[in-house]
Order: C-alpha cells, then sequence, then structure tokens
C-alpha cells in the first residue's frame, strides 16, 4: 500500500536558480533510492508540496522536511494511504509559479495517476499565489 503527505511552507530568504537547482537535483536522487514520488510546487514565497510512496520512507522525508531551515512554518495539509501515485514517473517533479497558467497546463499533464485531489490542490496553489503576488 502507498502512502501520500502534503504541506506547505513559507520559504527563508530568496533562493536562487543555482541553489534550487543544487536542492531538485539531490531531492530526485535520494526520492529514486527511497521510493518516493511527487511534485514540489513554489512560487509566491511559498513551497507546496506532495510526497508519495512507501509511508515509512514518506514519513522519514518529512520529518527531515520540517527541520530544514530553508523554509518555516511548515504545516501539513493532507495524509492517507493511495492505491496509485498521482506522480509515478516523478521522483521529484517541480514548478516554479511564473505564472499560473503555464502551471495549470502543467500540472494537468505530469499528475496523471488519477490523484484529482493532488492535482487540485496544486492547481488551487498556483492561482492563489498569481492573485497575491503576481496578479
Amino acid at each position: 500500500m502507498l502512502f501520500t503527505l502534503s504541506y506547505i511552507s513559507q520559504i527563508v530568504g530568496q533562493p536562487d536558480g543555482a541553489s534550487m537547482s543544487a536542492l531538485l537535483a539531490v531531492s530526485e536522487r535520494n526520492n529514486r533510492q527511497r521510493g518516493i514520488t511527487g511534485m514540489l510546487t513554489y512560487g509566491a514565497g511559498s513551497f507546496l508540496q506532495t510526497l508519495e510512496g512507501p509511508e515509512n520512507e514518506v514519513l522519514a522525508l518529512y520529518d527531515r522536511i520540517r527541520r530544514d531551515p530553508r523554509h518555516c512554518d511548515v504545516t501539513e495539509i493532507m495524509r492517507q494511504t493511495i492505491s496509485e501515485r498521482a506522480f509515478p514517473d516523478k521522483p521529484m517533479a517541480a514548478h516554479r509559479l511564473f505564472r499560473s497558467t503555464d502551471f495549470l497546463l502543467s500540472v494537468n499533464t505530469a499528475g496523471k495517476g488519477g490523484n484529482c485531489a493532488v492535482s487540485h490542490m496544486h492547481s488551487s496553489f498556483a492561482t492563489l499565489s498569481a492573485r497575491t503576488r503576481f496578479g
């Protein structure tokens, strides 16, 4: 049985492209080794991430994430057992919000595992971010 967990947090500072690229590369490698997939959406000063995989691995990763100094106010918004992955081929799908319309198109193609709630959550985040900072 698979497990999923989603959280939102506030980004500390202004990470540049190089530091985000490094974070994503390390996360993708580690997630692949642990059987974790998911999506990280970031922009407007926030992260929204969905993790999915073996429950013990997802919970261990979330514990490390909560202690990471690159963000604060980590708030869990969903956790549940799932029958299939929303991001089956994505050890670390990531989308930076430049414009919400670009993101909404990409989330619809990235989350092909059938978990509409997860895709809707990421889409809603994109819309809210666009209204608060980019709109």
